[in-house]
């Protein structure tokens, strides 16, 4: 249960359950400090990208992505920050975001990106983008170590994912839209 009585209600997971499709329409909220607002993916881990979803429903806003989830701060808000929005577009019958980047640099080497509603139990509508890396969900841990890959296949596959990523995610974001067309061979 959320023990930050702050927080409004409506935000709670208590019993919810995950909600696994999108919606077209649907909005996506991403918290980011003003001067990073043009380019607000370029300075994070792409380990972590989470956003808010607010279901086509008018009661999930913007502004609950401002709210401090975390029992660690002391501050109920992030104040002085900038939400990006981004439209959720749907291209065929799939309510799934995915977006496959394939390479040509080296074509046993390929990234998923996936949107995944993940309530927390202060925040019901987070989503996080899932990254899997040839098969293997990314973590923390596992980057760290690798991800199995022998040093010299990691490092050059991690500095492709990391670009390729970015540019799939700016572009998102200069569009206003995430839809879940595949995208192939970036290069």
């Amino acid at each position: 249960l959320c023990n930050l009585d702050y927080i409004p209600t409506y935000l709670h997971q208590g019993s919810k359950k995950i909600v696994s499709e999108f919606s077209g329409g649907e909005l996506l909220f991403y918290r980011c400090d003003p001067e990073k607002m043009h380019y607000p993916y370029n300075n994070i881990s792409l380990i972590d990208i989470s956003h808010n979803r607010n279901f086509c429903e008018k009661q999930y806003s913007e502004e609950d992505v401002l709210w401090n989830i975390s029992d660690d701060n002391s501050f109920q808000k992030y104040l002085n920050k900038f939400v990006v929005v981004l439209r959720v577009d749907l291209n065929d019958e799939q309510n799934t975001i995915q977006k496959k980047l394939e390479s040509i640099r080296n074509p046993e080497i390929s990234v998923l990106l996936t949107l995944k509603h993940d309530p927390v139990e202060c925040m019901y509508p987070h989503s996080v983008f899932e990254i899997r890396f040839n098969e293997i969900v990314v973590t923390w841990g596992n980057w760290n170590e690798g991800l199995g890959l022998n040093k010299v296949e990691f490092k050059k596959a991690a500095k492709e994912l990391r670009g390729d990523l970015r540019q799939v995610l700016t572009s998102m974001l200069i569009s206003g839209q995430i839809d879940n067309s595949t995208i192939k061979n970036l290069d």
